[in-house]
């Protein structure tokens, strides 16, 4: 439906990738803006339009391609009874009915940030940025949600909720199964870990007391060893003081004894050595005596 210059010069030759680089990115936008103004409002006279996308892909089955999608399926089907077989710009529609659960996994998020490593010819929508960011909700698929919570939500919005709800039911069975034989195999073998738990914290307390009483009677024996150490010690140190008070007696003793003898000689000393006036009454003494024996 939407075409420009470089779109048309794209269907007579396909190869021929360069044509567009003869038109700015703003050139090619502001025409996009025309054809946005022009067609939306035809669009929404036939209901309420929640989404408008308009593909630049350079692909022949994705160039040109316009996504209109409503809140309600009559609204659709009215639409598509009005523009069906209609010309625009000298070519004649053809609508048809497609089914995107998200515009999150449709539409390409690199496009919009210009690191598309495939271009135009990439399977994923390269759609223009709508004016004003209308539409922006339907972009985050935050409307998806209310459409499946409200009544008045397309059909094909319900089969895939039924679908989802089956699958959900069969996954849920399935895992109930699984829990159910996972629970009895847990319960028997629940038993066994428990007699086996049981067994290993006896074993460990065991380990433990035992660990415990070595710790005990390492640490006794080695605190009667320090105590007999200490003990040989100070009996070593007393027999050293007492060998050491008999030398210091003994040598006491020798010197007083040298003092007694020295004094004793010097007695003698001075009772041999007699003053002059003691000899001569000696020598006195003497002589009287001899005469008297003559």
């Amino acid at each position: 439906m939407y075409s420009h210059f470089g779109m048309e010069q794209l269907s007579f030759d396909g190869n021929d990738v360069d044509v567009a680089l003869e038109y700015t990115d703003s050139e090619t936008y502001e025409h996009f803006r025309d054809f946005f103004d022009d067609t939306l409002p035809e669009f929404q006279r036939c209901g309420n339009v929640i989404q408008f996308k308009v593909c630049c892909n350079t692909s022949s089955h994705l160039r040109g391609n316009v996504y209109v999608q409503y809140s309600k399926e009559e609204d659709a089907l009215e639409a598509r009874a009005v523009f069906n077989g209609r010309w625009y710009a000298g070519r004649q529609l053809t609508c048809l009915f497609v089914t995107i659960e998200r515009w999150k996994s449709a539409l390409c998020g690199l496009f919009w940030r210009q690191r598309c490593p495939k271009g135009g010819q990439c399977n994923f929508l390269h759609a223009y940025r709508n004016p004003g960011n209308a539409f922006w909700r339907a972009d985050q698929d935050l409307l998806l949600t209310e459409y499946l919570r409200s009544s008045q939500t397309p059909k094909h919005f319900h089969r895939v909720r039924s679908q989802r709800n089956s699958k959900s039911r069969r996954r849920g069975s399935a895992k109930s199964t699984r829990r159910s034989r996972s629970s009895s195999d847990t319960r028997s073998s629940g038993s066994d870990d428990s007699s086996r738990r049981q067994s290993s914290m006896v074993k460990s307390k065991s380990r433990r007391s035992r660990s415990r009483s070595k710790r005990s009677r390492s640490s006794r024996s080695k605190r009667s060893r320090s105590r007999t150490k200490r003990k040989r010690s100070h009996s070593k140190r007393s027999r050293s003081r007492s060998k050491k008070l008999k030398v210091s007696s003994e040598r006491s003793l020798s010197r007083s004894e040298k003092s007694t003898d020295v004094s004793h000689m010097a007695l003698g000393k001075l009772s041999r050595s007699k003053s002059p006036s003691e000899r001569s009454t000696n020598q006195l003494e003497d002589k009287s005596k001899r005469s008297k024996k003559s």
